[in-house]
């Protein structure tokens, strides 16, 4: 079994990515949220380790979105350092990886969200944490993929569905602001 560890290659049978790509997945049992950046900045690495992140989630079934928000507050002076989102699918997770989440029936129970940055020319990865979501928001992913897993894939109403949501939310902050749920990283 591969252990996924700073200064080594995050995959055994990879090591380049385009860069900046970012993708969330629910597979093999883990919420995931990848980032592949160029060369990261020690800006960019200590934000993936250290920053607030905020969340949002959209649901236009057949389409999950994972909008996030990391934050830097040096010198109390509030940076956005990276943000954006993460359009899922179930039904592009490769069958052999794919598994349905359960969703969280007490309060005290959280989807656990790896976030990894990567370095897309070399396949380093180069920073990671665990956050915790809101008990309502992992309610509401995972009840959403769940959902999805069930509704026939279509590649073009997906990709329909996508660009529908960038025309009414072309920015993170419309984005997080219209969200069915938001939290922050840890709650």
């Amino acid at each position: 079994m591969h252990i996924i560890e700073v200064g080594k290659p995050y995959s055994e049978t990879r090591t380049t990515w385009p860069d900046g790509k970012v993708e969330y997945n629910f597979w093999q049992n883990e919420h995931e949220l990848r980032f592949f950046f160029s060369a990261p900045t020690n800006e960019e690495i200590n934000t993936i380790r250290k920053d607030k992140i905020e969340f949002g989630l959209f649901v236009l079934q057949p389409l999950i979105v994972l909008v996030y928000k990391f934050t830097s507050y040096k010198k109390g002076n509030p940076k956005v350092v990276i943000d954006g989102d993460a359009p899922y699918s179930i039904h592009l997770v490769p069958e052999e990886h794919r598994s349905l989440p359960i969703v969280p029936e007490t309060e005290n129970e959280r989807v656990l969200l790896h976030i990894r940055l990567i370095d897309s020319d070399s396949g380093i990865l180069k920073a990671q944490k665990a956050v915790s979501l809101s008990h309502e928001f992992s309610v509401g992913l995972t009840t959403a993929i769940c959902e999805q897993s069930e509704i026939k894939f279509d590649e073009t109403e997906y990709a329909t569905k996508i660009k529908k949501l960038y025309s009414e939310y072309p920015d993170t902050d419309s984005m997080l602001k219209h969200s069915i749920y938001t939290c922050t990283g840890g709650d």
